[in-house]
């Protein structure tokens, strides 16, 4: 488990007031991570464990948005940028899922009024910024938040009026299930994998 612990709420941006603590579990203790990296930011939807490690929103001070990384194995931070055409000021709020074993990221805009298209990009080389590539546009949907992909060529996510809603990516094909959130942004996925291995009673 990680941990982000602010200890000067007036300081927002400041890096000396960020400290990261991970759990042991074996311990039942917390330690502090020696590392000096950005505050990473609470997002809906967008954090995503992936390749052994936490994505986590976060940005550099003056210079935009990027993905913070942790891996658990190694207790490493790493940055991966945004791809270079994406940036705040086009007013796109950003989702991170897996397409096809890739990094994918959602772009589309924040509390829409009216449907608009949704810009998927794709990581192509784990970690490499150039290898981003836009390889989806769809919609245009009311959307609320991206939730998950699913098979690989699925989108799952809440409409507008919180009804879940799949989009199949390459034939840019919705469907509409009777599933609806209680209040806004409440709707969530978890994707269940049957497994071989049965449980042995010993």
């Amino acid at each position: 488990m990680l941990e982000i612990v602010n200890e000067d709420d007036d300081e927002y941006w400041s890096i000396d007031c960020i400290k990261y603590e991970i759990y042991n579990l074996s311990t039942d203790s917390w330690r502090e991570i020696d590392a000096v990296v950005p505050r990473a930011l609470h997002s809906l939807c967008f954090e995503l464990f992936f390749n052994g490690a936490c994505h986590m929103l976060s940005r550099r001070a003056y210079f935009g948005p990027i993905i913070l990384c942790f891996a658990i194995s190694s207790e490493v931070f790493t940055i991966i940028d945004f791809p270079e055409s994406c940036s705040e000021l086009d007013g796109k709020h950003s989702s991170l899922t897996v397409l096809n074993e890739c990094l994918a990221m959602v772009r589309y805009q924040e509390w829409m009024k009216e449907p608009r298209l949704i810009d998927i990009w794709v990581m192509k080389e784990y970690g490499v910024k150039e290898s981003w590539i836009k390889q989806f546009i769809v919609g245009p949907i009311l959307l609320m938040c991206p939730l998950s992909s699913w098979k690989n060529y699925m989108l799952l996510m809440e409409s507008g009026d919180g009804q879940l809603v799949s989009c199949e990516l390459n034939t840019n094909t919705f469907k509409k299930f009777e599933i609806y959130s209680d209040r806004i942004n409440s709707l969530r996925v978890i994707i269940f994998k049957e497994s071989l291995v049965s449980r042995i009673n010993t």
